[in-house]
């Protein structure tokens, strides 16, 4: 599922994200954005299974949305829409880039998400520190929070997410230390962004990266 702003009628289209959906388009349940039609009961919401059959009017799928991508300012000045996505169980992308969106990162993603891939926070307003309840989901490959306002420290807990692969915590106000933890990450982390945090004497990252000396990182850090 992929919003920009520029599409008409947006307003109307989230209107119609709502539970129960049409029971006659619905599948495996009383809330099914997906259906089985080419457009789901939520308006611009495509769904597409593991396989899809070249017919305008029926696209078979398993009556589940996987990704969510909202940029470009449509949830402009709301906070972190967790609790408005949260009855998307089966969610493996939660991308609300570039939105403005203000307040503090939610701690509920696993609570909601268990098997998500990627959370793209980047490009907004957001505040407060990281929550260390973002390691409870496991399979996360990409956490990407850059160019917010966000302060504190990386908590220790990262640094035992065995799938990482991008983390991108740029033009932040962050400051402290890498974690010792973030060894265990140095398999599998091919992207690291700490530039441009703090800010003079108030923050800003300290030390050096040799608990990532054992594979050199595939992209910039």
């Amino acid at each position: 599922m992929l919003a920009r702003p520029e599409h008409t009628n947006w307003t109307k289209a989230l209107a119609s994200w709502t539970c129960p959906t049409n029971p006659s388009n619905s599948v495996g349940g009383a809330c099914d954005p997906c259906g089985q039609q080419v457009w789901g009961n939520w308006e611009h919401v495509s769904c597409r299974g593991a396989r899809v059959a070249y017919d305008k009017y029926v696209v078979p799928g398993d009556g589940t949305v996987t990704n969510v991508h909202v940029t470009g300012g449509l949830l402009y000045r709301r906070p972190v829409p967790l609790a408005e996505l949260c009855p998307l169980k089966s969610l493996r992308e939660f991308d609300v880039d570039d939105c403005s969106l203000t307040g503090t990162i939610p701690t509920g993603f696993y609570t909601c998400f268990p098997d998500l891939i990627e959370i793209d926070l980047s490009y907004n307003k957001l505040t407060g520190t990281l929550p260390k309840e973002i390691a409870l989901n496991e399979q996360l490959e990409e956490f990407k929070v850059e160019h917010n306002a966000l302060t504190g420290t990386i908590p220790s807990e990262y640094g035992g997410m065995n799938s990482l692969n991008w983390l991108r915590f740029s033009d932040n106000g962050f400051s402290g230390r890498l974690p010792e933890s973030f060894a265990g990450t140095a398999p599998h982390l091919y992207q690291l962004m700490l530039d441009d945090n703090g800010g003079g004497a108030a923050g800003g990252f300290e030390g050096d990266l040799y608990t990532l000396a054992a594979r050199p990182l595939g992209d910039q850090f």
